[in-house]
């Protein structure tokens, strides 16, 4: 794990990395660091604001998405696994909770609020120890 930033960089060629999607949409660990940063459950849960992408930054993709709130989920060696994230649409103007899995899965929790670092960083916790269970998220 990186110590400036908490971020495992995910090397192109590593076709062991998982989804390339998923990692395109991470934050860039060259140039996003995290704001707080929390160990639960055996999960490193970084939280970041305002992210840029590696897509965005390293290969010129724009979105229409911003990524106002964003937890990034890691295992124990900082690899990341899962985001949370609060995803605003300058398409549409809409906001929702969304969760992208590894495997490039994307799940819409609906509308959602920006809210302050610690209570988004709980209910990431909260939203992935349900995802882990196998329940439903709330």
């Amino acid at each position: 794990m990186d110590r400036d930033n908490g971020l495992t960089d995910q090397p192109d060629d590593d076709a062991d990395a998982g989804n390339e999607f998923f990692f395109a949409q991470c934050p860039d660990p060259e140039h996003e660091h995290y704001i707080d940063r929390m160990e639960a459950d055996g999960s490193i849960y970084l939280y970041f604001e305002d992210v840029q992408t590696i897509a965005t930054l390293r290969h010129g993709h724009h979105w229409t998405m911003r990524f106002p709130q964003v937890v990034l989920v890691c295992g124990p060696d900082g690899r990341p696994a899962r985001m949370i994230r609060l995803e605003y649409s300058t398409l549409f103007g809409t906001q929702m909770l969304c969760v992208l899995e590894q495997n490039g899965q994307h799940l819409n929790l609906g509308p959602a609020e920006r809210t302050d670092a610690e209570r988004f960083l709980a209910r990431a916790v909260d939203l992935d120890r349900h995802l882990n269970e196998g329940r439903a998220p709330h």
